[in-house]
This record gives C-alpha cells, structure tokens and sequence, in this order.
C-alpha cells in the first residue's frame, strides 16, 4: 500500500511539474520585462539662478532624444541628448567713465546634454498610467553668446550636469504613449563659468521594442 501511494505521488508531480515551471518561468519573465524603450520630447524652460541675470524669457525651444532599457517593472536605466536653447532682447545703457553707452543687447544660450538616466517607477497606476521619479548625470557644454552693438562676447565651457525630474508615462497602446515631466536641470559653475540652472516642463512619445 505505501508502495502505491508513493508512485502516485510521483506520477502526481511529474504531471503537474512543467504546469509549476511554465507558470515560474512566466512570472520570471514579468518581473524582468527588459523591454528597450526610443523616447523624444519637446519641452520649454524657465531660466532660475544666476541665468536670470540675461535671460528673463521662457523659452519654447528645448529637444530630447533618449534609448532606455528596464531592469525590472520598477527600474531602467539608459542615456539621453538634450538641447535648449535660451534668447533675451532688452534695451540696456552702460557708462564708463565718462562715457555713455546705449544699445540693443541680444543673449544667446544654447546647452547641449549628454546624460545617463536612472529611474524609478511607483508600483500603483490608475488606467495604466505610471508616475516615475528620475535622475539624470553626465555632462553639459553651454554656449553663452553676448551681443551690445558691435561688440560680442563668446564663453563655450563644460560643466557637470544633474538633472532631477517626476513624471507620467500614458500608453496609447501596448508598445506605443506618451509621457509628460517636469525636470530641474542643473549645469553646475566651474572657475570661469556661472551656475546655469532651469525649470522644463515637457511632453514627449515613447515607443517600446520587446525583449
């Protein structure tokens, strides 16, 4: 009798099993989801800090390319180009001495990013939509052009970039949506250059490649 028992035992695990492996190997895959994912994005920028001092204007003019890849359902990770570009026209009067000086005085500062990304995603959504925390780091060289009449100033410097932000990614379907971020980048000084520094606000689609 206890023989019996024992080979029905066996014949019971050999046929439920690959059932169990199937289903753990499923779920395995769920948790990994290495899913790669293209991003690009439009965004405008409220100049903060020192930049203030030329620009004042919100600027519309702001690009982002971004390639991304997930660890997990919570995690990815990747690299990302940025662009924006700041523009300020103003009136301004200068004395020297003895002299005064009036004029139409044009700013130009262009930033160009290249950055790691990291981020992270909150484990509730509502319809699918998902809010993200994330951090970006590498490096920036930024273009500050001065124009006062015939006279021009040029500084072209890197600096070390970090740039905070929070999001929502909104799926249109399944590999295809839409995301939307407010970010806080950041262009730190060096010994000749100023602390730049902005507010984004952007909108953006993503498209996602399956493992």
């Amino acid at each position: 009798m206890k023989r019996y028992t024992i080979m029905i035992g066996i014949i019971l695990f050999l046929l439920n099993g690959p059932k169990a492996q199937n289903d753990s190997i499923i779920s395995l895959k769920k948790s990994i989801n290495k899913d790669i994912s293209l991003d690009l994005s439009w965004s405008t920028a409220v100049p903060m800090g020192d930049m203030t001092e030329q620009v004042k204007i919100t600027s519309g003019r702001g690009v982002q390319f971004g390639l991304s890849q997930n660890i997990n359902d919570r995690f990815s990770y990747g690299g990302s180009f940025a662009w924006q570009m700041f523009f300020n026209k103003s009136y301004e009067m200068y004395i020297n001495n003895a002299s005064v000086l009036t004029g139409w005085k044009r700013d130009y500062i262009n930033a160009f990013m290249l950055l790691g990304t990291g981020k992270y995603y909150f484990s509730t959504s509502v319809n699918k939509i998902k809010a993200y925390l994330s951090i970006e780091m590498g490096a920036s060289i930024i273009e500050n052009y001065q124009i006062f009449g015939i006279n021009e100033y040029k500084e072209l410097e890197w600096h070390f970039a970090l740039n905070p932000s929070v999001g929502l990614e909104i799926p249109a379907s399944k590999n295809l949506g839409f995301y939307l971020y407010i970010k806080y980048p950041n262009s730190f000084s060096n010994n000749s250059s100023f602390h730049y520094s902005w507010i984004n606000s952007g909108i953006g689609v993503y498209l996602k490649i399956p493992d």
